[in-house]
């Protein structure tokens, strides 16, 4: 087995003991026992960021094939032995080595493995990561560096890229070891807006991008944020323009604003406001659409105005869902939401719900949307917003008992929402005191059997595991059987008890 390895930790509380210490099997033995499993493996210790443990699951490995059945054997032991299993684990650390940033971890691998070959895996990660430092490592001690480089095509479940690779001798087995460069490291360096990384890439690795790969790696500066950098980057006689998607973000549309592209391409500004809307820019959204005031509204142009609609209202905006609303295009969407001849795909009230926005409900609601399915109030409720669902039953339209409204306990149930239930059970249980109550619970109560699905609430929580949840139905199963019986119901087993 590999030399015996002491935690520091053991080593100064023996030392005080002079005889004890004497042992020299004991500080290893004690170690071992307080030490991590054995089964722990190399490229999950990285995650941890401790070159010590690095060091434990080394040392812990055997050294020579005699020894790599002990008792207490497990694959780890093979990390020093079985050659294809220690080039896994020297790939796979360095991936997360590299993806962490942490020079001094690829600097242990270095010292520790010999021979091997770095795929470009590794400077992607660090590449995506802008992690430039180990970039910089990578290729100081790469081997291959000034030999020649050949293309080499990859394939990798579904994805595929091409690397750099070094023509090394036929005898080389080191020392140090390989790195392939390229793949897809560019991009993700450009995807996460690490110009350095990108500019470091291209000056001092041998991989050069070709067409295909720097038209990729351009729709994504293009439309990713980073439309200025993607200028520099062009070929030649190209314009960005040629890159810029539908999705592409807010300094795309500004590109587009200021080169004319908004005012002659109606279909390409609707494809704009969803963009603007994720990203709460209501200035350039208001830009664009004055550009075209004067035009007939497309179907595409109320379609994308909708969805846009609908994804501010889930924001919260409500600034941007007022002014959308207001808007000659929003009274559109209204009329198609009304008309019950014409399929609608959102539901702006549900949607500003799921962040319990009330300004914007109150908004909606003011404008002519209604909660018609009580799909707003099932919202609030699955989301925890007590507070919503309380303004929801005393401002919006009255509930019937063929709007499904009694949902609205069997979610706040199901994701773990105890006040919600407890909020329901004491409008149906409490009694009525004064005018300013009773007034109060008519609005409240509206004649649904808020309980009449508690066998469907108890079954969803209790598959969520929503033990708070099953401890209260428990403790007022008295109650709700009056309740039931009020609404004719009759408490049923279910499958939860």
């Amino acid at each position: 087995m590999s030399t015996a390895f002491e935690l520091k930790v053991v080593t100064l509380v023996l030392r005080p003991h002079a005889s004890v210490a004497a042992l020299p099997h004991l500080g290893p033995l004690i170690s071992s026992f307080l030490g991590p499993s054995r089964c722990l493996l190399l490229c999950e210790a990285c995650t941890f960021g401790s070159t010590a443990l690095l060091d434990w699951v080394w040392h812990s490995s055997c050294t020579s094939v005699k020894d790599t059945r002990p008792s207490s054997w497990s694959l780890c032991n093979s990390l020093r032995t079985e050659p294809l299993y220690s080039q896994w684990q020297f790939l796979e650390g360095l991936k997360v080595a590299a993806e962490r940033g942490d020079v001094p971890m690829v600097k242990w691998f270095f010292d520790r493995f010999s021979g091997l070959e770095v795929p470009s895996e590794v400077a992607t990660k660090a590449a995506g990561k802008g992690h430039l430092p180990v970039l910089q490592f990578l290729l100081e001690h790469d081997e291959g560096r000034d030999y020649q480089h050949e293309q080499v095509e990859v394939e990798l479940e579904e994805d595929s890229w091409t690397d750099s690779v070094p023509v090394m001798p036929e005898s080389w087995r080191g020392p140090g070891n390989v790195v392939r460069w390229g793949g897809h490291a560019t991009r993700e360096a450009v995807r996460g807006k690490h110009f350095d990384a990108v500019r470091w890439l291209q000056l001092h690795t041998p991989y050069v991008n070709d067409e295909v790969e720097l038209a990729g790696i351009l729709r994504v500066a293009a439309n990713g944020g980073s439309v200025a950098f993607a200028e520099t980057m062009l070929p030649r006689g190209a314009v960005v323009v040629n890159y810029l998607l539908d999705t592409t973000e807010s300094d795309g549309v500004q590109w587009l604003l200021d080169n004319k592209y908004i005012k002659r391409f109606q279909s390409k500004s609707a494809s704009t406001f969803p963009t603007l809307a994720r990203e709460g820019n209501l200035d350039l959204m208001q830009q664009v659409a004055r550009l075209h005031d004067k035009k007939r509204l497309t179907r595409d142009w109320i379609d994308k105005w909708e969805w846009a609609m609908e994804i501010a209202a889930r924001r919260g905006d409500l600034s941007m869902v007022k002014w959308m609303v207001e808007h000659r295009t929003g009274r559109e969407v209204l009329k198609r939401v009304k008309d019950n001849n014409v399929f609608v795909m959102t539901d702006m009230p549900r949607s500003a719900a799921e962040g319990g926005h009330i300004g914007v409900l109150e908004n909606l609601f003011e404008r002519g949307w209604e909660d018609e399915y009580a799909s707003t109030l099932e919202s609030a409720a699955a989301g925890g917003h007590l507070e919503c669902v309380k303004w929801l039953l005393e401002h919006a339209p009255p509930y019937g008992h063929d709007h499904s409204a009694e949902s609205a306990v069997v979610k706040a149930a199901e994701n773990g929402h105890l006040g919600i239930l407890q909020f329901f059970h004491e409008f149906e249980t409490l009694p009525v005191k004064s005018n300013e109550t009773r007034s109060k619970r008519r609005r409240l109560d509206q004649s649904i059997e808020w309980w009449s699905l508690s066998n469907e609430a108890m079954d969803k929580a209790a598959a969520k595991g929503r033990l708070e949840v099953l401890k209260w139905i428990r403790a007022n199963r008295s109650t709700l059987q009056l309740v039931a019986r009020r609404v004719r119901w009759t408490l049923q087993p279910t499958r939860a008890i």
